[in-house]
């Protein structure tokens, strides 16, 4: 499992290869671009798995916002397909948010 994050020499590939995925799945992507832009300003964490070809198997993408009252950050899961990857997420994910409550 990795966390993808925005490669701007292929930005576009990797958008495209990520909502193909995303659809493939019934999910619709009301709003494409604001998903890049959350994404690239790092409030969405994509998460996949792959293949040896490089081919998705599972994805997970997660939404975090951080409580204007505690400062506390939280996430929020809006998408998850394929391989199920909570277990490997939730050691990562309880980093990050450490992180960003000490913020």
């Amino acid at each position: 499992m990795r966390i993808e994050k925005p490669d701007e020499t292929r930005l576009d590939a990797q958008m495209e290869e990520l909502m193909a995925y995303m659809v493939a799945h019934d999910q619709l992507l009301y709003f494409p671009v604001t998903f890049v832009q959350a994404w690239l300003a790092g409030k969405l964490k994509v998460l996949t798995r792959r293949d040896e070809a490089g081919k998705i198997t599972g994805m997970q993408v997660l939404c975090f916002f951080t409580c204007p009252v505690t400062g506390k950050a939280y996430y929020i899961e809006s998408f998850r397909a394929g391989e199920d990857l909570r277990g490997e997420a939730a050691p990562i994910l309880a980093g990050y948010q450490e992180v960003e409550d000490a913020a």
